[in-house]
């Protein structure tokens, strides 16, 4: 079994855990918690014990069983985290996320609003914010999922499928999974283009730093404009979401941005490719790719993950529609 194959693998029993978990909270396992408390135990469970312990540490005995002697090096090495990246280069990746959590907003309300024209009808909870349960939102939906979602997604399974010659089959691969990972079906269409930004950011810079920081920016403005919502502080951002919704020209006009910062996003990635890989030639860099020959059923486990998350992403579907 090649170390792609072992990658895989672990992602899939990894995918597999996640959804044990979905159903075991489903079944009230958390019940009786209040909102916050039961966030911590979901996220310390799925983003720090499932997403990332485990994992880790699935691999770092495969390596060590196959006389590995610089385990952790190694994953470190192949999973991004030590990819560099020029002061230039960090100020791209610096607008490209601050302009990621428009066009997911964008996206997110255009879905929202296909599926609702099927009958699909949401169930979300409202959370009174204190300064306490801000700084812990926080840490539970923005730094952990931006720490381990990214180790999984764009260090594991990234670097399992990594493919010199066809680059962007192994960004909409990742992107896909990630979608479904979510097992969501309010967010499995914004979450696909978050994960061609994220993953487009790896492949650009050969690091994975710039993916785990944009998936903390943006899963803190989302915590933030919740906070605002709550405190009674959003109204700037109330007039000018009405400003785009309330007639034909806001939406024409909210449509034209969106495509002008697709576009500005384009060129920043370009532009970033382009320094980065100036820096890479400058400082003599290699970065090692995979060498190891495909093997047929290598993706099987990957078929399965995909399969087994894209059920219950229809299963959310079908409920929200007829609950």
């Amino acid at each position: 079994m090649t170390e792609r194959t072992v990658k895989k693998s672990i992602y899939a029993v990894s995918m597999l855990l996640v959804v044990f978990m979905r159903i075991a909270v489903s079944e009230g396992i958390l019940r009786g918690l209040d909102d916050i408390s039961s966030d911590a135990v979901w996220s310390t469970t799925v983003q720090c014990l499932i997403l990332g312990l485990i994992p880790f540490s699935l691999y770092f005995v495969y390596l060590k069983t196959h006389k590995e002697k610089r385990a952790v090096n190694k994953i470190f090495g192949e999973f991004g985290y030590r990819g560099k990246i020029s002061l230039k280069g960090a100020a791209i990746v610096l607008i490209i996320s601050l302009l990621t959590p428009y066009l997911i907003s964008c996206l997110s309300s255009v879905w929202y609003t296909l599926i609702s024209d099927l009958g699909y009808k949401s169930v979300s909870g409202h959370m009174k914010y204190t300064t306490g349960i801000l700084f812990a939102d926080i840490a539970l939906t923005a730094v952990l999922p931006a720490l381990f979602e990214e180790f999984t997604n764009r260090g594991l399974l990234y670097s399992a499928s990594r493919n010199p010659d066809k680059p962007l089959r192994v960004i909409f691969l990742t992107a896909a999974m990630f979608a479904l990972m979510h097992t969501n079906v309010t967010q499995v269409f914004y979450t696909f283009f978050f994960g061609l930004i994220t993953g487009g950011l790896v492949y650009v810079t050969k690091s994975i730093w710039p993916a785990v920081f944009c998936h903390f920016v943006n899963n803190f403005v989302s915590v933030m404009r919740s906070y605002l919502s709550d405190v009674g502080k959003s109204a700037f951002f109330d007039k000018i979401y009405n400003l785009f919704t309330g007639s034909v020209w806001g939406v024409t006009g909210a449509t034209l941005l969106f495509f002008v910062a697709v576009f500005i996003v384009f060129v920043l990635f370009l532009r970033l490719s382009a320094v980065e890989s100036d820096r890479r030639m400058k400082c003599g860099e290699e970065v090692k790719m995979y060498d190891e020959v495909i093997t047929r059923y290598e993706n099987l486990p990957l078929v399965f993950a995909a399969v087994l998350n894209g059920i219950i992403t229809v299963i959310t579907l079908v409920w929200g529609i007829i609950r």
